[in-house]
Order: structure tokens, then sequence, then C-alpha cells
């Protein structure tokens, strides 16, 4: 049997394995549903963490609110009951002015009950966005070791056949090997 030819069989089983791998290696999971999954529950994470930041500095400007409109009306109801105030409709004025103070309040008091509420809800949101983060980059980052952990594999394998091509092309006649190339 010609020798050209068992070299040129020999380098076709070496391509056809070579072929093999670089096929393997398109067809492996490098975790692209995984990343974009990963990167949804980091918006959504996002997304309620600054929500519940949102709800923290309403209810900080509710509570400060509120202190001030009853540190008004203690001023106010002060100055009405203790006599430096003689005329009546000045007095009768402060009193609308106590019974208003006192209503915004009441008003902020219910604001910040649901402030309160809505921020416990907000947090726990945040918190289980966080927990899915958490899975979700752990599954992503299984799925890369896998696919790098295989890669290693593959590419010991196609330096392997890469060098037995080398040597069985290194023997062959030059025209033949361009022949087969082409």
């Amino acid at each position: 049997m010609n020798v050209g030819v068992i070299e040129l069989y020999s380098l076709q089983k070496i391509d056809s394995e070579l072929d093999k791998l670089q096929r393997k290696y398109a067809a492996f999971d490098r975790g692209a549903s995984e990343k974009v999954d990963l990167e949804q529950k980091q918006a959504i994470a996002a997304s309620s963490e600054a929500e519940s930041n949102r709800i923290t500095t309403e209810l900080h400007d509710a509570e400060l609110e509120v202190v001030s409109v009853r540190a008004k009306s203690k001023e106010f109801h002060t100055k009405l009951y203790s006599g430096s105030v003689t005329n009546f409709k000045e007095l009768q004025s402060m009193e609308h002015e106590v019974e208003a103070l006192n209503r915004q309040a009441e008003k902020l008091d219910l604001k910040i009950v649901d402030l309160k509420a809505s921020l416990a809800l907000a947090l726990g949101a945040a918190k289980l966005a966080l927990t899915d983060v958490n899975a979700a980059t752990e599954a992503y980052e299984k799925k890369l070791r896998i696919f790098k952990a295989n890669e290693r594999v593959l590419k010991v394998e196609a330096q392997r056949l890469m060098a037995e091509r080398t040597k069985v092309t290194s023997s062959m006649d030059p025209i033949l090997l361009k022949t087969y190339d082409t």
C-alpha cells in the first residue's frame, strides 16, 4: 500500500477528531441563560433596594416633619395658656392654629404608620431579591466552573492531537499535504 495514502488516512483521522472537539466545544453550555437570569435578578434586587431607600427617606422626612409640627403646636399652646396674649381674636386664631397643627400631626402619624408597613414589605422584598441573586450567582458560577473544566480537557486533547498532526505532517510529502489542505 502507498505510504502517502496511509499518512493521508492518519491525518484525516486526526483532523476528524479535531473537528469533533470543535463541535463539542461549540456545544458546551457557557451559562448564558444563567447569566441572563442573574442579571434580571440583580436588576430586581437593585430596584427593591432603591424602593426601600426611597421609603426610608420618606419615612425619615415624615418623622422630622411631625416633630416640627408638634413643636409648633406646643409653642402655640404655651403662648395660648401663658397669659401673654390677651386679644380675643388672636387667642381664637391661635386655638385654630393649634387644632390645624394637631390635625396635620395626626395625618403625619397615619402616614408614618403606612410608611413603616410599606418599608417592612420593601425590606422583605429586598431580602428575598438578594437571596435570589445569591442563588443565581451560585448557579452561574457552577456553570462556568463546569465549562472551564470541560474546556481544559478539550484543550489538552486538542494540543495532543495538534502535536500528533504535526508529527504526521512533518514526514509527509509537501505537495501531497498542500493538496490535502486545499
